[in-house]
């Protein structure tokens, strides 16, 4: 799971922190990146296209984003960890 966010953003704040417990549900890594880290969140819109504010992406290996969340809560961030595994 990663999450890119704008630090001091309340909403981003709220999504990090569900995608926290979505990792600790489903056991997946979590790894938190500041949209403003032009440098790691160029390659992750390079394969999506676009990425929501706050984005929840689901990334199998080897870095294949299955996908692509805005706004979301915990259960459906772990549902999308679920279908990435099948």
């Amino acid at each position: 799971i990663v999450v890119v966010y704008t630090p001091r953003a309340s909403v981003d704040s709220v999504v990090r922190a569900e995608a926290k417990a979505a990792a600790r549900l489903s056991g997946a890594p979590l790894v938190q990146i500041s949209a403003f880290s032009e440098r790691l969140v160029q390659p992750l819109v390079a394969k999506t296209g676009v990425l929501p504010n706050p984005a929840v992406l689901v990334v199998e290996r080897p870095g294949t984003v299955s996908a692509t969340l805005g706004v979301t809560d915990r259960e459906t961030i772990a549902q999308a960890v679920a279908q990435a595994r099948r």
